[in-house]
């Protein structure tokens, strides 16, 4: 088929991206679980039909997959990042805290998915998620035990430690309506994650490092 111009007509373009769908799916899997979002509703938010969002994703459990799978190779990839470096663990360690902080900031409601997959051990975790999260565990425990053995990071059980500095990340944003209802409004504005940035640092430090005399 050709234009009016003459030229060849390609195919019209998507009006919806990938990225759109699944920055969609997010909110309404945050809001309302994996059972209580439906194909159709994501569809509607995104004012497409539903087959035009199954042309994206072959179904639901696909879609939430790309949800979970796009965090967990960020999350990894961070983890990963710091433990090549070449200097000080102390650095490593605020500057990995701040890419998490800033990432669940810029993301509201991927955390609450992640801790609600993790405690009711959903769909994605039943296939390649829990592999996922294993891999994400170990890249973090290996992180911590190199800053143990280089002297920067104080002895002990890498592993339950790897365990607490998950848990000062996840609950601030999975919980967000607690959160706010008790720190008041903003939790993901400007000011409300720099001051968490601020206080996980400082935790994460307390949990990592020597106590100086």
């Amino acid at each position: 088929m050709k234009t009016r111009n003459g030229k060849k007509a390609g195919r019209p373009k998507d009006p919806v991206t990938k990225e759109h769908l699944v920055a969609i799916a997010t909110r309404l899997f945050a809001e309302n679980g994996y059972s209580g979002t439906s194909l159709d509703s994501i569809a509607e938010q995104a004012g497409i039909h539903r087959a035009s969002l199954l042309h994206h994703f072959k179904s639901k459990k696909a879609l939430y997959g790309a949800v979970l799978g796009d965090l967990l190779k960020v999350l990894y990839d961070f983890i990963r990042d710091a433990g090549q470096i070449n200097g000080d663990f102390t650095e490593a360690l605020d500057q990995l805290a701040t890419r998490i902080v800033h990432y669940f900031g810029a993301h509201p409601g991927i955390a609450r998915i992640l801790v609600r997959e993790l405690v009711d051990g959903g769909p994605y975790f039943k296939g390649p998620g829990q592999q996922a999260v294993l891999d994400i565990l170990k890249v973090t425990t290996d992180f911590l035990q190199a800053g143990m053995d280089a002297g920067t990071f104080r002895q002990q059980d890498a592993k339950q430690l790897a365990f607490s500095i998950i848990g000062v990340h996840l609950y601030y944003f999975s919980a967000t309506p607690s959160t706010e209802r008790y720190l008041g409004k903003g939790a993901y504005a400007k000011a409300g994650i720099e001051r968490r940035r601020k206080a996980v640092l400082s935790h994460v430090r307390s949990l990592c490092l020597e106590e100086k005399e």
